[in-house]
């Protein structure tokens, strides 16, 4: 799972109101809301293809027995469609003070026309984000197969997957499963019929040169987006660290369709003072691949005077999957560059 950097400096933080696990578990156990009898019985919110849904989930929702126990629960209709589309979820931290923060990690259930069950997702890959107003959070995706009318949203409190984030001072702390919380949803528009919504990973690598600095080998953007990479991470978390620095690196769940990756190998230093008086190395450029299922891949590369190489490699067999982005001759940045 991903971890995230939590803002150190906040002017106010909006702990009023921000109960702890065990008392949102002691306010469900004790609601005197009627429980819902069936997945028949439960009211759908209508929700639109490619519009933000934001649902709270808490005391004024109902509340239903699944299989994991009590919870409280959210359903919503959806268009019809004749092919799968993505759901995409955001669940944010009840508050920014890490010390006190927990987090609602969803359920769903699918329910076809007649509000049967026809599946359902309990573990979900979630990456790590932050949004300036409403504060850390972590996202992801599901396919919503083309049957589904209905989706019912839940939790369960539980010690897994384990969600962790970093303090400003670079402390792992992990924020527990709670029964309440805010998540806000968004529904695509129906993919072709062909699609594949299979999944890989593929992880930056980094190689440590002692305590001052290291090579960072990671992927940038996918088809032209910016996404999260270990430079920005190992920059944020260190900064105001002195003279030394602790690389960390990032994984990310891809989809196998054909996509295009802007892959950097460059070199980093613990301090600003150290780059300006010491070699930066950078060599990067994209890498146009189809990757397989269930796979796992990795970011490496190689810098130097004379040679520097950065490529995307299978981790079972070590081959490298599309081009090898090379520079013959010296990749050093000039002054201005690093």
């Amino acid at each position: 799972m991903r971890m995230i950097k939590i803002v150190a400096v906040v002017a106010f933080l909006t702990l009023t109101g921000c109960a702890t696990v065990q008392e949102q578990q002691h306010d469900l156990a004790s609601a005197s809301t009627a429980l819902t009898n069936s997945f028949s019985e439960m009211q759908a919110l209508p929700m639109a293809e490619e519009k933000e849904l934001s649902i709270q989930l808490g005391k004024e929702s109902p509340i239903f027995m699944f299989e994991e126990g009590k919870s409280y629960y959210a359903t919503i209709a959806i268009p019809d469609s004749k092919s799968s589309r993505i759901l995409h979820i955001k669940t944010f931290f009840s508050t920014s003070y890490l010390p006190q923060a927990n987090i609602l990690y969803p359920y769903f259930f699918f329910l076809n026309e007649s509000k049967q069950p026809i599946k359902s997702e309990k573990a979900i890959y979630l990456q790590s984000g932050l949004d300036f107003l409403q504060g850390p959070f972590y996202e992801g995706n599901i396919e919503v197969p083309a049957m589904v009318k209905e989706i019912v949203i839940y939790t369960a409190v539980t010690q897994f997957p384990a969600l962790r984030s970093f303090s400003g001072n670079g402390t792992v702390r992990i924020v527990p499963h709670a029964p309440s919380g805010k998540i806000t949803l968004s529904l695509s528009a129906p993919y072709p019929s062909d699609y594949d919504f299979s999944k890989a990973i593929i992880k930056d690598t980094v190689h440590s040169i002692g305590s001052k600095e290291c090579e960072l080998f990671f992927v940038s953007h996918i088809d032209g987006k910016q996404i999260e990479d270990s430079r920005t991470k190992t920059l944020l978390l260190n900064s105001g660290h002195g003279l030394s620095m602790t690389p960390y690196t990032v994984e990310r769940e891809v989809s196998v369709n054909n996509a295009t990756y802007t892959i950097v190998g460059r070199t980093e230093y613990a301090a600003p003072i150290l780059a300006l008086t010491n070699p930066v190395y950078e060599v990067k450029g994209q890498v146009q691949v189809s990757l397989e299922k269930d796979k796992i891949y990795e970011v490496h590369g190689k810098l130097g005077e004379d040679y520097s190489a950065v490529w995307l490699e299978d981790v079972t067999d070590h081959k490298v999957v599309g081009e090898k982005i090379e520079v013959h001759g010296s990749a050093k940045l000039g002054i201005l560059s690093k």
